[in-house]
């Protein structure tokens, strides 16, 4: 079934006055690169664990959450600043690696509607990630929020709430666009719009959460831009033009 605007959408775009991005595995391809440090710094203390194991439980997760991951799954004794030996590493394979997620930069420098970042990282992580893929010019300071700065993590709404209230926008006229279950999550309590990059998380994770699933960016931009979000004009990248 189609709303008004013909999309298939379960709700209306046209009433959105912000959109709220994830950063990890939204708008810079994270996640896994992540989830790699994590299994690194599980080996050197004696465990053991796949990439793969990592991201599946983790994704969405705090830092916190992959402290305590980390600890169960590895030897690691009292008194070891954790929380720096991981930051070494995912530092290390974050310069190396870390990009854009594919297609998102057109939608980005497209945009027409206010804009901004909501994220369950610190902020310094936050910041760098977005310099190492050219995504800082899209956000201004007071565009970026941190659950680190509020100790509020996805999926308590608060997040997404905070971001609201400081650019004075409503909750019911706020779009999210998340990748997790726990930001799916996180937006429904904040009874905000959500659309769920599907990419690498199973739709029904999302669904659950009343988010609609999409699986690529440009399907993302075409919703967007047939919502009036993104400027009519503007010419779409390729899924594998970005790099």
């Amino acid at each position: 079934m189609k709303n008004s605007n013909g999309t298939g959408l379960p709700f209306e775009l046209d009433d959105v006055h912000l959109v709220i991005w994830d950063c990890d595995g939204v708008l810079v391809d994270s996640e896994r690169l992540a989830a790699k440090a994590i299994a690194i710094v599980i080996r050197e203390f004696g465990g053991e664990t796949s990439p793969d194991l990592v991201h599946q439980t983790l994704r969405g997760s705090s830092l916190d959450k992959a402290m305590q991951f980390i600890r169960t799954h590895a030897n690691v004794p009292p008194g070891t600043g954790l929380e720096e030996v991981y930051r070494n590493r995912s530092f290390e394979i974050f310069s190396n690696s870390l990009k854009p997620v594919p297609g998102v930069e057109s939608i980005l420098s497209g945009m027409l509607t206010l804009k901004c970042l909501a994220s369950n990282g610190p902020r310094p992580k936050i910041l760098h990630n977005l310099r190492l893929t050219g995504l800082s010019g899209y956000f201004s300071p007071e565009t970026i929020f941190s659950g680190h700065d509020l100790q509020k993590f996805k999926p308590d709404p608060e997040l997404f709430l905070h971001a609201a209230r400081s650019l004075s926008v409503d909750p019911q006229n706020c779009l999210v666009i998340e990748d997790s279950r726990h930001g799916a999550q996180a937006a429904a309590l904040a009874r905000m719009k959500c659309l769920g990059y599907a990419a690498q998380t199973q739709p029904g994770e999302l669904t659950e959460h009343r988010a609609y699933p999409f699986a690529t960016m440009n399907q993302l931009y075409l919703l967007m831009k047939n919502a009036g979000l993104i400027a009519g004009s503007h010419e779409r990248q390729s899924e594998s033009g970005i790099g």
